[in-house]
């Protein structure tokens, strides 16, 4: 485990981009199947037991179940490069809310094919960005949070999406966590797009400091955070040579290290208390890692190497089966992510994420456009898998 203690004062870090592929920024539309789309990655691979691992057991395609695309009147939506930025279920009622950049939240309610706009009610404020993270308050089902990017860093809503207020004038972020031991919901986290930025609030998001440089100066883009209590955060970075999980019990000031590697996802916190996430593609060092005791110690899943195509896309499902999206399939994993199998037919497109609603028992995956002009959110922009994993 290494250690780190930096002044808070310690100027940012000033990171180049390099040109390409990068998290949810300028990717190529259509891209090879076997690339990443997100992420920029290069994770390649190819055959139908999931990128040339034997640890997948290969799903009969001529019984499997089809994708359906159900895009519908989102298409055609004017939008800019990312258009269909991310699909979340809302996991107190049936509801899928998918957003477009700069265009908005737009919900299907109840199995209802249509896609209605949300922030409509008088004086919301626009969601004038492009949707990274959606966070959805336990003890209050009117309240949440969203996270996104060339925008508003956070927004909440009190009223079910009716209204939107954005939270201080901060920009630009990859994710929000809030702090559920608190009922006031005073300590909250935000992470940077693409830079060593780590915004904290005291004050339920009035207001927002910078804590990234107490991170050290190599951590790399530090997007992907989560508040366990007022004092305890983790946070995952990559494109770093110090890049990894860090861990933080005095409210940022301090930081240790406890998985060396780059992270390029948001967390999964499991049913039985185990925190997954998804290891960075980008530094050939494919697979999950697991913590058991709150993110202070974490270990390599067995049987997660050559499994993962997209390294924001690990799901759990009713009865604590986890899927993700293989390289050629969703692949899914009843014992832990030790062994895998595939299940529906081959994907559809090289998607940019998934999600599962156990209401409706639909996979979700969906994947966007980013070219010159209005990009115009696509017909197959949204595709579903029926999956009941009581009999599947």
């Amino acid at each position: 485990m290494k250690t780190v203690t930096l002044n808070a004062c310690a100027a940012a870090l000033t990171i180049a981009l390099a040109s390409g592929c990068t998290f949810y920024t300028s990717c190529p539309d259509n891209p090879n199947p076997n690339t990443n789309t997100q992420a920029g990655s290069g994770n390649t691979g190819g055959n139908a037991g999931g990128g040339g691992t034997s640890n997948v057991t290969p799903v009969d395609e001529a019984k499997a179940k089809p994708w359906i695309a159900v895009t519908g009147n989102l298409e055609g939506t004017k939008s800019e490069c990312g258009n269909l930025g991310t699909v979340t279920v809302k996991p107190d009622q049936d509801w899928v809310i998918a957003s477009v950049a700069r265009q908005g939240l737009f919900v299907s309610k109840d199995g209802d094919s249509e896609w209605v706009p949300l922030g409509q009610g008088k004086g919301s404020q626009p969601l004038d960005n492009r949707t990274s993270q959606l966070t959805f308050d336990p003890g209050d089902p009117n309240v949440f949070w969203e996270s996104g990017m060339y925008g508003g860093c956070v927004y909440q809503t009190l009223d079910n999406g009716d209204t939107f207020e954005q939270l201080s004038n901060t920009t630009h972020c990859d994710s929000v966590s809030v702090d559920f031991t608190d009922p006031q919901r005073a300590t909250m986290l935000a992470g940077g797009h693409e830079g060593r930025n780590l915004y904290k609030s005291i004050d339920a998001g009035q207001t927002w400091d910078d804590i990234g440089p107490n991170l050290p100066a190599d951590a790399g883009f530090t997007g992907f955070a989560r508040v366990l209590d007022a004092k305890t955060f983790l946070v995952a970075s990559f494109s770093g040579k110090g890049s990894g999980i860090f861990r933080s019990d005095d409210g940022g000031d301090t930081w240790s290290e406890p998985w060396e590697g780059g992270i390029r996802s948001r967390p999964l916190f499991a049913t039985d208390g185990a925190i997954y996430w998804v290891l960075s593609n980008q530094d050939s060092n494919q697979g999950l890692v697991r913590s058991e005791d709150n993110g202070m110690t974490w270990n390599k899943v067995p049987g997660s190497d050559g499994i993962l195509s997209v390294e924001h896309a690990l799901a759990e499902l009713p009865g604590g089966t986890l899927a993700t999206v293989g390289f050629t399939h969703l692949v899914i994993s009843d014992d832990r992510g030790k062994s895998w199998r595939e299940i529906g037919k081959k994907l559809p497109f090289a998607p940019a994420g998934m999600t599962y609603s156990p209401v409706r028992k639909l996979f979700y995956l969906w994947h966007f456009l980013c070219e010159a002009g209005d990009n115009p959110v696509p017909s197959d922009a949204i595709m579903t898998l029926e999956f009941d994993p009581a009999s599947d």
